[in-house]
């Protein structure tokens, strides 16, 4: 919120890239605190739950654009990022009051957790953060986000400049990312579903279908009704990785470290997300088209598919699948 409500007032080029990086670690923590939470409170139907609450971030893409449209030609740009600015912290501070951070420390079991076992603060089970970083299915995990956020990040930045190079009015472009946010809805759920009855895996092989799918159609798409097309394929994919995030290092690690460990894999995912859009400019003012970029998101999707094939069992895993099959 707070950079939001400076960005009103911005001045000089300085101010843009420091703003927009106190809104980054507002984002990044807000994502971290919500999903980590989540993970903490659900051991049944956690993907299902996860995917339930990431629902908002799809309303939010689907809705935002237009109402920044809006306000962006009635009343001017300053005045649409007071509105998010004032917008996101009265949200955020009434939500945070409901907030808990695990059901041990209220002496409760999280759902779908054991009833046997005695409810001891602070003995939750998984990999510790230092372990987690000596594992290969950690760097596995983490490089594979890198890249797909890069992909997502050039995606959402340069796909509307894009669009208005074809000619498409600036309202028509952002209404793209409006049908992006669309499909991400849908996806968010189901993809929560799946992740609870296939497991982390299967349900990351299959994201891949609508991404790089979306990413070859992108390549080739010369009008509105194609970048739309293009825009609810995409949002499929890109609800779905956004979702499994946080529910996949619960699988794989345990909630002990859940924080630390999603959150270094978010960082990751920001490092490529800054650069990427970046060098998709660079690309574009050197070259004079988007078809460069275009051809290696193409090429990040399917090295991020690769890894994700090769994402081996973790420790935790393997004992809590013992577990199940002795009990």
């Amino acid at each position: 919120g707070l950079g939001y409500l400076l960005m009103s007032g911005v001045q000089g080029l300085w101010q843009v890239y420091a703003f927009y990086a106190i809104m980054a670690v507002g984002m990044s923590v807000s994502d971290v605190v919500s999903l980590s939470t989540i993970a903490r409170w659900f051991v049944k139907k956690r993907g299902t739950v996860t995917g339930l609450a990431k629902i908002g971030t799809g309303i939010g893409m689907l809705s935002m654009p237009l109402v920044t449209g809006y306000l962006i030609e009635n009343q001017g740009w300053r005045s649409a990022y007071l509105f998010l600015g004032a917008f996101a912290m009265v949200t955020l501070i009434v939500m945070a009051q409901f907030m808990r951070r695990d059901p041990a420390a209220m002496r409760m079991q999280p759902y779908g957790g054991d009833a046997r076992s005695p409810v001891v603060p602070g003995t939750e089970e998984g990999t510790s953060f230092h372990q987690a970083l000596r594992l290969r299915p950690f760097w596995t995990l983490f490089f594979m986000y890198v890249l797909i956020v890069t992909c997502a990040e050039m995606v959402m930045v340069h796909t509307v400049p894009h669009a208005v190079d074809m000619g498409i009015s600036p309202t028509a472009a952002a209404g793209i990312l409006s049908s992006l946010g669309a499909g991400s809805i849908a996806a968010r759920v189901i993809v929560g579903i799946l992740l609870d009855r296939v497991g982390s895996r299967r349900a990351l092989m299959l994201c891949f279908v609508p991404l790089i799918t979306a990413l070859v159609w992108l390549r080739f798409a010369d009008s509105l009704l194609m970048l739309y097309g293009f825009a609810v394929l995409y949002g499929l994919s890109h609800g779905s990785f956004f979702t499994l995030q946080a529910p996949v290092v619960a699988q794989l690690f345990g909630t002990r470290a859940h924080g630390a460990i999603f959150g270094v894999i978010m960082a990751g995912g920001g490092v490529g997300g800054a650069i990427g859009p970046v060098l998709a400019g660079r690309a574009y003012d050197t070259l004079g088209s988007y078809q460069v970029p275009y051809f290696a998101i193409v090429g990040m999707a399917l090295a991020a598919l690769l890894l994700i094939s090769s994402l081996s069992r973790t420790p935790y895993e393997q004992e809590s699948q013992q577990g199940v099959v002795r009990g």
